[in-house]
This record gives C-alpha cells, structure tokens and sequence, in this order.
C-alpha cells in the first residue's frame, strides 16, 4: 500500500510580511516570493516529487490561498 507524505504552503495575498514568514523554512517558496511568479516553483517542487492536489481560497474574509500538495513516502 502506498504511503503518502503531504506539504501544505498558505499565502496570504495582502501581506508581504506573511509571505516572508512562511519562506523563512522553505528556499522554494522564497524564491517564488523575490521573483512573483508561481510556475517556476511550482516546477521545482514538481522536480522533488510533488504533486499539486488542491489550490484554495481559505480564511474567510482575508486573502487566503493554500496549497496542498502531495509525494509517496519513500
């Protein structure tokens, strides 16, 4: 049975601040954040063996978007 590992990264849209925050761990998601642009680290977790299963809108009235993504335990 196979076994699965999860990554869960939230952006917050009106905060810079909370975006710099959630890169302090995670030199992908810093990079995203100098360069504005998703693909590319979209990519590169992709490359680790990520696979994006849900992209959402969440917190009710802040600007919320969380991303779940998924890769088999090894």
């Amino acid at each position: 049975m196979i076994k699965w590992e999860y990554l869960v990264l939230v952006e917050n849209v009106r905060s810079l601040k909370s975006l710099q925050d959630l890169a302090k761990d995670d030199e992908l998601y810093a990079n995203q954040l100098r360069q504005g642009n998703y693909a590319p680290s979209l990519n590169e977790y992709g490359d680790q063996g990520w696979e994006l299963v849900s992209a959402s809108r969440v917190g009710g009235g802040r600007a919320l978007t969380e991303y779940v993504f998924k890769r088999p335990k090894e």
